[in-house]
């Protein structure tokens, strides 16, 4: 279809706000130990998002109960 295409990609990490982004996006958080959401927007409106894990994770269990 005509006028069908990426309009633009936007960028959560963590707990922080979406963010319209563009390539290449360098992350705030270089540790890389929370989620990474990635959203699609196409020219109609229609979104698409991807969730990455963090290759990093630190879980809070030790500093909670030890």
């Amino acid at each position: 279809d005509k006028g069908v295409g990426i309009n633009h990609y936007a960028v959560k990490e963590g707990s922080r706000d979406f963010v319209v982004v563009t390539s290449p996006y360098i992350l705030k958080n270089q540790r890389l130990d929370e989620r990474i959401f990635v959203k699609a927007v196409d020219k109609v409106g229609n979104e698409r998002l991807e969730i990455v894990e963090p290759i990093n994770f630190k879980s809070d269990y030790n500093s909670k109960y030890h």
